[in-house]
């Protein structure tokens, strides 16, 4: 019996050790995966723009203002086969169904789904786990890219983690209140691309073609559109360097945050 026991306690033990030994691999193996799907879509904007003398298309597209013209997700369907490349691997379950119906899952870290029917050209069962920068666009407003041939494409995200399907991220826009948490009236829609995936992080693909992990603080550093303000109210450079200032707005706004690096 003792012996039994011995060996029970040494098994119990393994367990306590290795299991989130495992729980973290998984995640690291997922967080991988996810900037492999960036990575293919990278190749799916290229060949679009290849195909379209370097200009990307119409803000139509980015944000479905015009009901006649197809989302980006179907507008790209010709260059990518496997729909999955929609879903980030930490967040496959839509909040709606194919029926429409409501499935119950956490938004942001649920995939987004749509509800809505003809005219807007949105198949039924599209959903998806992923962003569009609709700044990068074809438009003749200010602010927006049109082209991959401007300075510093590295700094400019495209795409990236995000619960809804398209974002216009302003230099002005809050934080989210707490973790997890999705604006009523949706002022702030740089707070579409905070959402906490990948432990205090998440996963952008950039105008270059590159891929990487970005800290959520640091979202608010990155060249969104030709007006954004990368020196704002949330950046250490927009305190004149004072990393306290900025850690003081942070913590006032999302303290939820408060062990997150400063940018």
């Amino acid at each position: 019996l003792m012996e039994l026991l011995i060996v029970i306690s040494i098994i119990a033990l393994l367990m306590a050790i290795l299991v989130p030994a495992l729980g973290k691999a998984r995640k690291q193996a997922k967080d991988v995966a996810c900037r492999a799907n960036l990575r293919q879509w990278a190749l799916a904007f290229s060949m679009y723009t290849n195909e379209n003398d370097g200009r990307m298309f119409s803000r139509n597209a980015g944000y479905g203002t015009d009901p006649r013209t197809p989302y980006w997700y179907v507008l790209l369907k010709p260059y990518y086969r496997d729909a999955k490349l929609l879903l980030c691997p930490e967040a496959k379950t839509p909040t709606v169904d194919k029926n429409n119906n409501g499935t119950g899952a956490r938004t942001p870290y649920a995939a987004w789904g749509f509800i809505f029917s003809p005219p807007y050209n949105i198949p039924p069962g599209y959903y998806g786990s992923y962003g569009l920068n609709y700044w990068v666009c074809d438009d003749p407003f200010p602010g927006y890219w049109k082209t991959t041939n401007v300075p510093q494409p590295g700094t400019i995200p495209v795409f990236g983690d995000c619960w809804m399907v398209c974002s216009n991220a302003l230099d002005w826009n809050p934080p989210p209140l707490y973790d997890g948490y999705i604006e009523g009236t949706d002022p702030g829609q740089l707070g579409r691309h905070c959402v906490n995936r990948h432990d205090g992080s998440v996963n952008m693909l950039f105008l270059d073609g590159s891929a990487r992990s970005v800290d959520l603080k640091e979202l608010w550093t990155l060249r969104w559109s030709r007006d954004f303000d990368n020196e704002n109210f949330y950046t250490i450079a927009g305190h004149d360097g004072d990393r306290a200032a900025c850690a003081a707005v942070w913590d006032s706004m999302a303290y939820w945050m408060r062990n997150m690096p400063e940018y």
